[in-house]
C-alpha cells in the first residue's frame, strides 16, 4: 500500500512539469509591457483613493452641518416644550385651587383630625395632577397646530 501510494505522489509531482511554462519564451518587452500596466493601475487607483477622501470629507461636512441644524432644532423645540410646561403647570395649580375645593370640603367635614388634612392635600395633588395630565393631552393632540 505504501509503494503504491509512493508511486501516485512521484507520478503527480512530475506532472506539474508538463503544465509549466518556459521563463525563456517570456521577453524583456512583454516584461516592461506589465510592468506599465502594473503602473498604471496604480496611477488610477490612487486618483480613484483620492476621490474617495475628497467625497468622505465633503460628505462629513454636510453631516456635521445637519447636526448642528438639528441639535439647534432640537434646542429650540425644548424651549417650546418648557414654555408649553409652564402654562400647563399654571393650569394644574389654577385647576387644583377650584376643583380641589369641591372635594376637599367633604374631606374636612367627614374624616377625623389628622386624617383629613391628609385627604385634603392628596385632593389638592390629584387634582392638580389629574389638570396637568388633561393639559399634556390637549397638547399632544394640538400639536399638530402649534409649532
Amino acid at each position: 500500500m505504501k509503494s503504491l501510494l509512493l508511486v501516485i505522489l512521484f507520478v503527480l509531482s512530475g506532472m506539474q512539469l508538463c503544465f509549466a511554462q518556459d521563463l525563456s519564451k517570456v521577453t524583456k518587452a512583454d516584461i516592461l509591457k506589465t510592468v506599465q500596466h502594473i503602473q498604471q493601475l496604480a496611477k488610477d487607483q490612487k486618483g480613484q483613493l483620492i476621490q474617495a477622501q475628497a467625497d468622505y470629507l465633503k460628505q462629513a461636512d454636510a453631516l456635521l452641518k445637519q447636526t448642528a441644524i438639528a441639535d439647534q432644532k432640537t434646542k429650540e423645540a425644548h424651549d417650546n416644550a418648557k414654555q408649553r410646561d409652564s402654562i400647563l403647570i399654571l393650569f394644574g395649580v389654577i385647576a387644583a385651587a377650584y376643583f380641589g375645593t369641591f372635594f376637599a370640603g367633604p374631606i374636612l367635614r367627614e374624616f377625623p383630625t389628622p386624617w383629613n388634612l391628609i385627604g385634603v392635600s392628596l385632593a389638592y395633588l390629584l387634582t392638580g395632577l389629574a389638570a396637568y395630565a388633561l393639559g399634556r393631552v390637549i397638547v399632544a393632540n394640538l400639536a399638530r397646530f402649534i409649532p
